[in-house]
């Protein structure tokens, strides 16, 4: 799901970019909600793959981002509803889970109520674009939105981002771990590495430098 404008460039899915993710039936993008139906058919002779969007509607609440240069966040909501089984009595309905995109968004936007478990972000500022990493360190939360005005669901997603070393002692040996920290402090990766130039770390003692080095990727 990107600009038409960019449908002939090329993309990679191990760049960490979110021009393609998971979704599920109920899509929320740029302000409208959306049914997704997916379909397979033939067309002269030829095996064809359909996706149609209906308008629907949704109730809103508000969700507060603390981070900048978010590119794209995608929200995916935490769980279905339970089958209802006639002659019991029934649980309260769940609101229906929405997977939300939303686009160079503003500091307060308005998205589908209900739980959101898995949170995705690109940023991007310039030339430089780097996504969160999953694998690292540090997570993001899940978020609750609420239909109220009253209470402003919070998510600590984006920038600015900060070079950052983690120091772990190991017996006499000092462990020095690199991580390009965002807002909440969780781990973000540089989507285009130029790996024949790690980040370097300097020592200094009394001043004067104790010991320097670099790091490695991986």
């Amino acid at each position: 799901l990107r600009p038409w404008e960019r449908r002939e460039q090329a993309w990679d899915l191990s760049s960490g970019g979110l021009d393609a993710f998971g979704f599920s039936p109920n899509l929320f993008f740029d302000g409208q909600a959306y049914r997704v139906d997916c379909s397979f058919l033939q067309q002269d002779g030829v095996s064809k793959f359909r996706i149609s969007f209906r308008e629907k509607e949704a109730e809103l609440g508000e969700l507060k981002l603390t981070g900048k240069f978010i590119d794209r966040l995608v929200l995916a909501g935490a769980r279905q509803n339970a089958a209802r089984i006639p002659g019991r009595k029934q649980p309260p309905e769940k609101p229906a889970v929405f997977t939300v995109v939303l686009d160079h968004p503003e500091p307060v936007v308005k998205v589908p109520v209900g739980e959101y478990a898995q949170c995705q972000v690109s940023l991007k500022s310039g030339e430089v674009s780097a996504h969160y990493q999953a694998d690292y360190a540090g997570s993001l939360p899940a978020v609750n939105i609420v239909a109220s005005g009253t209470n402003l669901a919070v998510l600590a997603a984006g920038g600015p981002l900060t070079n950052s070393v983690i120091a772990q002692p190991n017996g006499q040996n000092l462990g020095l771990t690199y991580r390009l920290l965002g807002a909440g402090g969780v781990s973000y990766q540089l989507s285009r590495q130029d790996r024949s130039h790690p980040p370097r770390f300097v020592v200094y003692k009394g001043g004067k430098t104790f010991h320097s080095g670099q790091f490695e990727f991986g």
